[in-house]
């Protein structure tokens, strides 16, 4: 079960020119996909595909056994792993 214990995210509600550069930011200094994003047409067709996920304090990213549907990259603020209720690892953005 992963949840959100900081609510720090940033919404770019009026700007997607401002979306797309804070996503390209992220997988840029991500280890998975920081060598894809050097070529910029691999790097556009990546940043079409993530979205701008926001999850309020205390709400669940996912449930412990729900089947998984996507991929996340943490971009500001931190989460939390539960694993049968106890905190077993934090992430941070990247």
């Amino acid at each position: 079960t992963i949840k959100q214990d900081f609510n720090t995210f940033q919404l770019y509600r009026n700007s997607k020119t401002a979306l797309q550069e804070s996503i390209g930011k992220s997988l840029s200094t991500h280890f998975a996909f920081s060598s894809l994003v050097a070529d910029k047409s691999i790097r556009d067709m990546l940043i079409e595909q993530f979205k701008l996920c926001r999850v309020s304090e205390g709400d669940y990213l996912i449930k412990q056994n729900d089947e998984a549907s996507s991929f996340f990259v943490l971009h500001d603020g931190k989460m939390l792993l539960e694993i049968d209720g106890e905190v077993k690892k934090k992430f941070l953005p990247g």
